[in-house]
């Protein structure tokens, strides 16, 4: 990490930096990078991939907040507003592959994917999309996706973090 530089910030913006941060956690620096969409400091394989970054900043601009993801055997599996799995996006050379229970996907009211096996990592019927690396409408697409996805559980509670992307430890033996 490059050497430390001193900034000045007047009441206002402090009080922006100590209401998004976690107490007991947080440092400025760390709220920063958090709003910014950077990497923690230091973080290993739990810093989320570039690309899943993007994706997840075009969801939040359809959302209006920040969704979060858990790290997960191969990519990262996608929460909806009330922190339930609701898709897996894996990060593969030159794309974005993100995979869905077909049941949730129409419960989500989605009717279109790039590709449908019987078998996915839920167990049954699954439907996958694709973002080509350069395809700004892929992006966009498989951005409107997620948010349907994420949108889909019925019951809103309070989301998790502040604001930016979070990869939460898995917690599941995948």
């Amino acid at each position: 990490m490059s050497p430390s530089k001193v900034i000045r910030i007047d009441a206002q913006v402090w009080a922006e930096l100590q209401s998004r941060a976690r107490p007991l956690e947080d440092t400025p620096n760390s709220v920063l990078r958090r709003v910014f969409g950077l990497p923690e400091a230091g973080a290993g394989p739990a810093s989320i991939e570039p690309r899943v970054t993007r994706l997840l900043a075009l969801v939040r601009d359809l959302v209006g907040q920040m969704p979060h993801v858990e790290a997960a055997r191969k990519g990262y599996s996608f929460l909806s507003r009330t922190g339930m799995v609701v898709a897996d996006i894996r990060p593969q050379k030159e794309r974005l592959r993100a995979e869905a229970s077909k049941t949730v996907a129409e419960t989500a009211g989605l009717t279109t994917w790039d590709r449908e096996g019987s078998e996915g990592f839920y167990g049954g019927p699954a439907v996958r999309w694709y973002a080509a690396d350069g395809d700004d409408a892929a992006y966009q697409n498989l951005a409107t996706v997620l948010a349907k996805l994420w949108m889909s559980d019925p019951e809103p509670g309070p989301p998790p973090g502040c604001g930016s992307p979070t990869v939460l430890p898995s917690h599941k033996g995948r």
